[in-house]
């Protein structure tokens, strides 16, 4: 009976370490898309006045919305922290409270994350036109593949068939 118990333990242990690892294999993917993106627009930067000056303009702004939400992501985090009685050692009155705790936990997170996604947004919209409006056919031509190139890299399935759907 003991070794069943221990084979059980084992395999809740590996179901766990599973889906951290899909979970790593997401955003390890996701990076490799995102460090494909920023190479691949390295190599065109220079080639075109209105392109470098309309891409440091996004990722300006980009660099500033991560800091902005960073922070207040952090200190929600330290928010929900301090008041997770688990972090001191104590337990939730029920199960029932504790997954509203962490229900509202997610939800604040997402909810900053989403402002973020929609103030890039913002920024990327400005790239967009600004490349739209460039007279240079070849500028255009490049930033439109490169941005196809991204769009596919960071769409494709991750780990056990999930979706990254990077926002862009």
């Amino acid at each position: 009976m003991n070794s069943l118990r221990a084979l059980l333990l084992v395999l809740g242990v590996a179901g766990v370490s599973q889906v951290a690892s899909a979970e790593e294999h997401c955003m390890v993917t996701g990076a490799m898309a995102i460090a494909g993106y920023n190479s691949r627009m390295d190599l065109i930067l220079g080639t075109d006045g209105l392109l470098d000056d309309a891409y440091r303009t996004m990722e300006q702004g980009s660099k500033a919305v991560e800091a902005k939400y960073g922070a207040l992501i952090d200190a929600k985090n330290a928010e929900y922290t301090q008041k997770n009685p688990e972090s001191h050692g104590a337990l939730f009155g029920s199960p029932t409270e504790r997954e509203e705790f962490y229900r509202r936990w997610t939800t604040a997170i997402k909810a900053l994350e989403a402002d973020q996604s929609r103030e890039n947004a913002v920024y990327r919209d400005a790239f967009r036109r600004a490349i739209a409006a460039d007279p240079n056919a070849k500028t255009r031509r490049r930033v439109a593949e490169i941005e196809a190139k991204f769009d596919e890299e960071s769409h494709l399935p991750c780990y056990w068939g999930r979706y990254r759907g990077f926002e862009g």
